[in-house]
């Protein structure tokens, strides 16, 4: 369950839709009633974010939401 909240969190940080939000919080209510722990939420974000900052440098694309 961790990863499908890490994939819908990557999706809203490289779209920043709607959409996208509300499938990452979603996942994320999902993944707390499983047992997730607060911590491994906080690392998914964190993995997720440095992925989506290191696709947008590659392909030098500065549209990655919440960067700054």
């Amino acid at each position: 369950m961790i990863q499908v909240f890490k994939d819908h969190y990557f999706s809203f940080l490289m779209g920043g839709t709607v959409d996208e939000f509300r499938a990452a919080a979603e996942a994320l209510d999902s993944a707390r009633v499983q047992g997730v722990s607060t911590e491994d939420l906080q690392k998914s974000m964190d993995e997720a974010r440095t992925e989506a900052e290191l696709l947008c440098v590659l392909f030098a694309n500065p549209s990655l939401h919440g960067l700054g």
